[in-house]
């Protein structure tokens, strides 16, 4: 009966995930000690809810080298130690920490399929976006590389064909998918926030900080960013019609990679949801501000 229940739980989709209180903390804290922070994930896989409750960070390491032989080391050495304390040591995904939600690049699709491909298909990849917890913001999104990309992936791999063949007429929108995120507290913990509210009135009183328009610079350095990748959009299209001048497929030159324009597109459809976002969070200030200044005119 457990091994036909296992095997139902491994045949669900991933709906949701569940972190922990204490792995936002401990993100949060690494984020803000190191730029470009990163580290491994640590849970369960119960069902369709992926539950995070451990993470502990990885050393930094040299990109341009490529060697991530310390990277498994440390991984490895660390997911022993957690056993022995009977923390959960299985491997569910990983985290990130980027800024204006720049983090579509070809490296973390490669290495989140690596995770997906080698230890689970429901691991996923935790980006924090600092700037966005500055201004009150919900810093925190959870992605896995979509079904079809990986599918992709492997026949490129059988073919012995490089990745950027076989894009052809694939979106950006199939290159991640974001999954629900929830983070969970402990009964006590929750208790403990309860009454530290209720035992000091200041901190039960009205907050009119969170009506503050003043967060333009945050939206000034998207709709930045957002025309840059504008830029970088149209100088790949106009790359890919002048190889398609010389050539029918130019998606077999070297000097054109399909995966860039894709990239460049889903960076796009960031910056402009994070744009509506602000936006309308600041018509909702504006509209409550004015109805409060109306009022108190009558």
């Amino acid at each position: 009966m457990s091994r036909e229940l296992s095997r139902q739980d491994r045949s669900q989709g991933l709906q949701r995930v569940e972190v922990d209180a204490l792995v936002i903390l401990k993100i949060m804290k690494h984020a803000r000690d190191q730029t470009g922070a990163s580290g491994k994930l640590m849970g369960l896989d119960v069902g369709a809810v992926l539950q995070v409750t451990h993470s502990f960070a990885t050393p930094e390491r040299n990109i341009e080298s490529g060697d991530t032989t310390q990277d498994s080391q440390y991984s490895l050495e660390m997911m022993k130690a957690l056993r022995e304390v009977n923390v959960d040591a299985n491997t569910v995904g990983w985290y990130t920490s980027t800024y204006l939600s720049h983090f579509l690049t070809e490296r973390l699709l490669e290495e989140q399929i690596g995770y997906q491909e080698k230890i689970n298909d429901k691991c996923v990849v935790l980006v924090f976006d600092p700037l966005q917890n500055a201004i009150g913001r919900l810093a925190f999104r959870a992605f896995r590389v979509t079904d079809e990309l990986v599918k992709r992936r492997k026949e490129a791999n059988q073919r012995g064909q490089p990745l950027g063949m076989n894009l052809q007429q694939l979106q950006c929108d199939n290159l991640l998918e974001e999954v629900p995120l929830s983070i969970n507290n402990p009964l006590l913990v929750e208790a403990f926030l309860v009454d530290n509210v209720l035992g000091d009135p200041f901190q039960s009183s009205v907050d009119l900080d969170t009506l503050d328009f003043d967060n333009s610079a945050y939206m000034q350095k998207n709709l930045s960013a957002l025309i840059d990748c504008l830029d970088d959009l149209a100088s790949e299209e106009s790359k890919r019609q002048f190889l398609d001048k010389r050539q029918p497929r130019p998606y077999m030159d070297r000097r054109y990679n399909p995966m860039d324009s894709l990239l460049i597109s889903s960076q796009i459809q960031n910056y402009c949801r994070d744009i509506n976002t602000y936006s309308e969070e600041s018509m909702g200030k504006l509209f409550v501000v004015n109805h409060s200044v109306l009022k108190q005119d009558k």
